[in-house]
């Protein structure tokens, strides 16, 4: 445990209809973990080749490189020992499972940063996705976080 920082880790989660900023969000808030020396590792599902295979992109064109995983308990696979921040792109991707995932890292001392992800409402509001559509992430992972941003489009 670290006596400055304490080993409480939590769960932050960015919300909102696609195109609206989320992966920006996202790699925004990675970016100062990384300027405040924090041990950053970042995550996205193997499906999502929109733009890069090996990198987070927002539709503005801002990177950051990331590791693809096929489903959510992967990354406790890769998890690094001295990782303080993890960064999930499109978590919807993932299943049910990254919510016990996200839990498990908060109760390590992890912050599970910036889980962005399109929830149902606002997708049936834009354009649904066919590949997420069915998940229950939206519902089991808001009792959970510390904090929930929501990015409304304009």
């Amino acid at each position: 445990m670290d006596i400055v920082k304490g080993n409480m880790g939590w769960i932050e989660v960015i919300v909102g209809p696609m195109f609206s900023g989320k992966s920006e969000e996202l790699i925004r808030r990675l970016r100062r973990a990384e300027i405040a020396r924090q041990r950053v590792q970042i995550f996205k599902p193997a499906i999502d080749e929109r733009y890069a295979a090996n990198e987070i992109v927002s539709h503005s064109g801002l990177g950051i490189p990331s590791d693809n995983i096929a489903k959510a308990a992967e990354i406790m696979d890769k998890l690094s020992p001295r990782t303080e921040v993890v960064g999930i792109d499109e978590a919807q991707f993932l299943g049910d499972e990254v919510v016990d995932v996200c839990t498990r890292l908060a109760n390590l001392g992890k912050r599970s940063s910036s889980l962005a992800w399109t929830p149902i409402t606002a997708a049936a509001r834009s354009s649904p996705c066919r590949v997420c559509w069915p998940s229950a992430f939206t519902v089991a992972i808001l009792p959970f976080t510390l904090s929930a941003w929501w990015k409304a489009t304009s």
